[in-house]
């Protein structure tokens, strides 16, 4: 994850790190989320964060049913 606004790492360098992977990589798919008005911790607000887990949890799990259909 990334985020538009993020003064410390700017999107650009998670864009390019996934790029590289897909290109290189073996064992993908590679998710790349960017936030478009959060900061660099993420986005604020008491449930925000776990807005975001529940994104990467349902990603991983949507991935991995996938992979286990295609072994089946």
């Amino acid at each position: 994850m990334t985020s538009l606004n993020d003064t410390r790492v700017l999107y650009h360098e998670p864009a390019k790190w996934i790029a590289r992977l897909r290109a290189t990589g073996h064992g993908g798919p590679f998710l790349l989320k960017t936030e478009m008005t959060a900061g660099h911790g993420g986005r604020s607000g008491r449930y925000d964060a776990w807005r975001e887990e529940a994104l990467v949890l349902a990603w991983i799990i949507t991935t991995a049913q996938r992979g286990a259909a295609v072994a089946a």
